[in-house]
């Protein structure tokens, strides 16, 4: 004869089975009357599609601005005026940080007026980041050395996108092949420490320059040339 034991486990096997089939059941009838869910009214659907259109629309959450520091397109509602008497102090913390090429973002009359009662937008992560005596985590590495949109002459404002195209053909781009990570040292993967010759520079229209502007017989080592 089975234990007690035995035919206790199996009770209760027995009615953990009959539930889930009890459940399967009753999913198969909702399922077919279609009432596994409550209707929803229809105000709460246009409620629902009416605020959806007015957030997707609305200008204070839109990426319309942009902040002059780390110069990333921002919404109005994470940006906030600074006047360069308080924007100053807060500037002066992290100079030190700032390599010259670096300063002479912070040094554009127009981005940071110094005097008049314009001011400039600041977004929330470069200032606290500044409030904290460290350099914003957008400005590191070689960003700011970009410079602001000043700082490029005014007829390359309005080009043609053919126009950026040719220019951007014999433009040089930096491939990089590999990164330096210090374990001894607080740095990471999103730190990247380039040492010279991990970065090799390169034309776009390396067909050209090899055809047209170096000696002619480099066509015959076209094949050969690896990044």
């Amino acid at each position: 004869p089975a234990s007690p034991l035995f035919q206790e486990r199996k009770k209760s096997l027995h009615e953990v089975l009959k539930a889930m089939d009890e459940r399967w059941e009753q999913r198969v009838r909702d399922s077919a009357g279609h009432t596994w869910s409550e209707p929803r009214p229809r105000e709460l659907e246009l409620e629902t599609v009416c605020d959806f259109y007015n957030k997707m629309h609305d200008e204070n959450t839109m990426e319309l601005t942009h902040c002059v520091v780390c110069y990333e397109q921002k919404a109005s509602v994470d940006v906030s005026d600074w006047k360069w008497t308080v924007f100053e102090p807060l500037y002066r913390q992290a100079e030190t940080r700032l390599t010259r090429q670096d300063r002479e973002h912070f040094a554009c009359r127009q981005c940071f007026p110094r005097e008049g009662p314009d001011g400039f937008s600041v977004c929330q992560d470069c200032s606290h980041a500044l409030e904290a005596g460290k350099l914003p985590r957008a400005c590191q590495v070689n960003n700011l050395g970009l410079g602001c949109v000043h700082r490029y002459p005014a007829a390359l404002r309005y080009l043609t996108p053919m126009e950026e195209w040719l220019i951007g053909m014999y433009i040089p781009c930096g491939w990089i092949t590999k990164f330096q990570i210090d374990i001894e040292k607080a740095t990471n993967g999103r730190y990247r420490k380039h040492k010279k010759g991990h970065i090799t520079v390169f034309p776009n229209d390396m067909e050209n320059l090899v055809s047209k502007v170096l000696p002619h017989p480099m066509m015959n080592e076209l094949e050969r040339i690896h990044v």
